[in-house]
């Protein structure tokens, strides 16, 4: 999401200034800052800046305006640099994070302490910015309980409009992966894009998958992405004798990822995680209804009539699989939610960040010279 809108900003006549951890691999970013590989399991790298580091580069760059979009070191250091420099400062919280805490206390004795020092560290984080940005009530409700007094806004994300593959390349791409996952013509298939971990609960999925697979040939299951549960539960498919048509294939290219978009029946999601994940926006933008828990705060982006909301697992996993089969329902529901893509796409999210942007800026030119927010 910051790569999209910063390339939005930018062909919106904008100066973007991007600043990124230094990692393996190609980046994109502006200015990279040395770190270090923290979390694994998450392929998570933290960002430390040097003393000075970011307000020499804010000052130099002539930034008008901070956004950050981690609370980890680089968004501290970035969040000091801008009330040393007196700019106006935001920040997106992209992140649920005590769904995550068993990371940091994977011990059920040091999970409650683990969650009130979550909590403080993030209430202060939060009351050293201007504006609060997150991409649903969800979030927005998890700003009020740790900083009532910032100012929040929902922004929700955006994704470009999809597009049927049409050209050779995206021809080819869509038979290479019906090859590689062995799906044939009459097969219906259910999507699950997501880190295999915990917090999406993708053990529970599986156990009410499995039952389902097994007693419909035609159906197949490809889910997306790498993660700590990842060979556990090859494992288990594989005892099953269902490794030819549960597919997990670990991390793909996000080129064959829109493309599964497009050989996939149903989008399946069993995370109860979620702030507002772009999977469902770009299966939306591709035609494609998901399929949901209740009370998992996904609800508001399948209904009404986008998608269906199931009670439990199980009820997911069937529900799932009688979708995929009824092609007419699919259609239906797909088509309802393009159209809901298309209000929720990348322009309408660039569109809402430059008024906050703008408002943010006009409202700070207002305050005091010298002014410098608490906690900063």
């Amino acid at each position: 999401m910051v790569a999209l809108l910063a390339r939005g900003l930018t062909a919106a006549g904008h100066r973007v200034v991007l600043v990124a951890p230094r990692g393996p691999g190609p980046r994109a970013s502006t200015h990279q800052i040395r770190s270090v590989p923290a979390l694994p399991a998450i392929r998570l790298r933290l960002a430390l800046p040097g003393p000075g580091e970011l307000t020499r580069l804010l000052r130099r760059e002539q930034v008008d305006l901070v956004h950050t979009h981690t609370e980890g070191p680089l968004g501290w250091s970035a969040r000091a640099a801008a009330g040393r420099l007196d700019l106006p400062a935001l920040h997106t919280l992209h992140t649920l994070y005590r769904h995550y805490l068993h990371y940091a206390a994977p011990a059920p004795r040091t999970a409650r302490p683990a969650a009130r020092l979550l909590d403080v560290g993030l209430a202060r984080f939060l009351r050293g910015v201007d504006l609060v940005v997150t991409p649903s009530d969800r979030g927005r409700a998890e700003v009020a309980r740790l900083a009532p007094d910032v100012p929040a806004a929902v922004v929700p994300n955006g994704v470009p409009a999809a597009t049927a593959p049409a050209a050779s390349d995206a021809r080819q791409r869509a038979a290479g992966l019906r090859t590689r996952f062995h799906l044939g013509a009459d097969d219906r298939v259910l999507l699950v894009v997501g880190r295999v971990a915990p917090e999406k609960r993708t053990e529970e999925l599986l156990a009410a998958v499995l039952p389902v697979v097994a007693a419909r040939p035609h159906l197949r299951v490809v889910l997306v992405g790498g993660g700590p549960l990842l060979d556990r539960a090859r494992r288990v498919v594989a005892e099953h004798g269902l490794d030819r048509r549960v597919l997990l294939p670990g991390y793909l290219p996000h080129a064959d990822v829109l493309t599964l978009y497009h050989l996939a029946d149903v989008l399946v999601s069993a995370s109860r995680s979620e702030n507002h994940p772009v999977s469902l926006l770009e299966a939306a933008a591709a035609g494609i209804p998901a399929a949901v828990l209740r009370d998992s705060g996904l609800e508001p982006h399948v209904t009404p009539g986008r998608g269906i909301v199931a009670d439990d697992d199980r009820s997911l996993a069937l529900t799932a699989g009688d979708l995929a089969d009824d092609r007419a329902r699919q259609r239906r529901l797909g088509a309802a939610a393009r159209r809901a893509a298309a209000a929720r796409s990348d322009t309408a999210h660039l569109a809402a960040m430059q008024r906050c942007y703008t408002d943010l800026v006009g409202h700070t030119a207002q305050r005091p010279a010298g002014h410098v927010a608490a906690d900063r």
